[in-house]
């Protein structure tokens, strides 16, 4: 018995955090045959003091960077899976919905 218990305590991939992005990864890795991964969160299953909690929440892919936005595309592309799979609408896209127009105002500091 004590030997079964110390094998259930060897994990590949431990992920620090089971917020959004952790449980991402742990999804991510486990959906790519990664074995045995455990998630360590800090704090209850449902919660108000994660990053990404709230209404103002956004996901970006307007970045200097060509690889961040590579990133967020890809991103994008697997929430559409693990909405797929689950059935359920979990990433909605405000820019599929509304009409933004930028506008620019300069405002001289100096008279």
């Amino acid at each position: 018995m004590r030997q079964n218990l110390c094998q259930a305590m060897i994990y590949e991939v431990i992920v620090i955090g089971a917020g959004v992005e952790g449980s991402a990864t742990g999804y991510y890795l486990t959906s790519r045959g990664t074995k045995n991964v455990l998630l360590l969160e800090q704090f209850d299953a449902i919660h108000t003091r994660g990053s990404s909690h709230g209404g103002s929440r956004i996901a970006a892919d307007t970045y200097r960077q060509q690889f961040y936005v590579d990133m967020m595309h890809k991103g994008y592309k697997m929430w559409n899976e693990i909405e797929e799979r689950s059935g359920k609408k979990l990433f909605i896209s405000l820019m599929h919905h509304i009409n933004i127009e930028l506008l620019t105002i300069s405002i001289s500091c100096y008279s």
